[in-house]
């Protein structure tokens, strides 16, 4: 080891072998630690589940994505644009059999095609 210029010695830093060496036998030790841990918890979860009642639709699991991402709501809540077409399904647009609501996304062929003839699609409002 080098000596300082007072004479005593200086501390060699560890090499990264032996920081990953030691890193290693930290994780093995937390994986161990981890299910020496678990086994009880699972099992008073379990007790509190079988004693409540609780399913797993309530904890949100096995409904998919949406109701494992943030509960089981979530599934069920519309997305605004959903909301707004439940809003807008009302018949706005009236030529024969053929209706529009007026409502997002493509307008249907014979709108495109009243419009691209040069006609006031207004006259076909119903209300």
């Amino acid at each position: 080891m080098a000596r300082t210029p007072t004479g005593t010695r200086r501390k060699r830093s560890p090499s990264l072998t032996d920081i990953r060496a030691k890193m290693d036998a930290l994780k093995k030790l937390e994986a161990e630690a981890m299910a020496a841990e678990r086994e009880p918890i699972i099992a008073e979860i379990r007790e509190k589940i079988a004693a409540y009642g609780i399913t797993a639709a309530e904890l949100g699991l096995g409904a998919g994505r949406a109701a494992r991402r943030s509960g089981a709501a979530a599934a069920d809540a519309p997305t605004k644009a959903k909301a707004k077409a439940k809003v807008t399904k009302t018949i706005r647009y009236r030529d024969g059999d053929n209706v529009w609501s007026g409502g997002r996304g493509r307008k249907p062929k014979w709108v495109q095609d009243k419009l691209a003839a040069g006609e006031d699609i207004e006259q076909y409002r119903v209300d």
